[in-house]
């Protein structure tokens, strides 16, 4: 297993608390360097949205066209992950009872519309997504890596925006086989968001509804 992290912030506080704060037992991670609105390249003519989300496109494309070199399962965090102090337990189970087949563990980020797309228990430790968001970090089956590559250099998307949007599009057509961890163990750090310049506090995004092995509809509330 590879891991790899894309230094959003220029400011290098931001990787420096998360190399404080990374795991010691993961495989030592790789450093990817993102394309900022000033140094991406020209965005096409469709490309009907701001800049730097096409920046944050073209960074998450180069991390993940590296994952897909190594030929391993990967990796890949955003530079404001924070870990759960069960991170270790929680990942471990997680990957033990992972189905054969899947392409994309969600560590971290949220159940986007859970009413409408409402993620089911696959059991005590996953959950089977249907709309994930967020790419504050996830595992990547080596065996969908280049499918997940593909999908972030089609053109013409259904609306142009940050690239988590064409991963949760995705999913919702079933063309990606996505699963999270229950609950999320991976938070993105408060502060100023380098796409759209507001400030949030932590984030664990672990308030959603969801199906449970019975088939009712049921709603978490952990951290939010």
């Amino acid at each position: 297993m590879k891991s790899f992290v894309i230094n959003v912030a220029p400011e290098v506080q931001r990787l420096q608390a998360f190399t404080s704060n990374y795991p010691a037992f993961l495989p030592p991670f790789e450093v990817v360097s993102c394309f900022t609105k000033e140094t991406c390249s020209e965005p096409p003519e469709w490309w009907k949205n701001l800049r730097q989300y096409w920046a944050h496109l073209e960074s998450m494309r180069k991390a993940l066209r590296l994952g897909l070199a190594t030929g391993e399962d990967f990796l890949f965090f955003e530079d404001d992950a924070v870990f759960a102090g069960e991170f270790e337990e929680k990942f471990s189970e997680a990957l033990k009872n992972l189905p054969k087949h899947w392409d994309i563990l969600y560590l971290g980020g949220c159940h986007l519309d859970s009413m409408m797309y409402p993620p089911y228990v696959e059991n005590d430790f996953l959950l089977r997504g249907h709309a994930v968001h967020w790419n504050t970090g996830f595992l990547v089956n080596r065996k969908a890596a280049k499918k997940i590559v593909d999908f972030l250099e089609e053109e013409e998307w259904p609306c142009p925006h940050v690239a988590d949007h064409m991963l949760t599009w995705k999913q919702r057509g079933g063309k990606l086989l996505s699963y999270a961890t229950l609950p999320f163990i991976v938070a993105q750090a408060a502060g100023v968001s380098t796409m759209n310049g507001r400030e949030y506090p932590e984030r664990w995004g672990n308030r959603f509804h969801y199906i449970d092995l019975a088939g009712n509809l049921q709603y978490f509330e952990g951290r939010e």
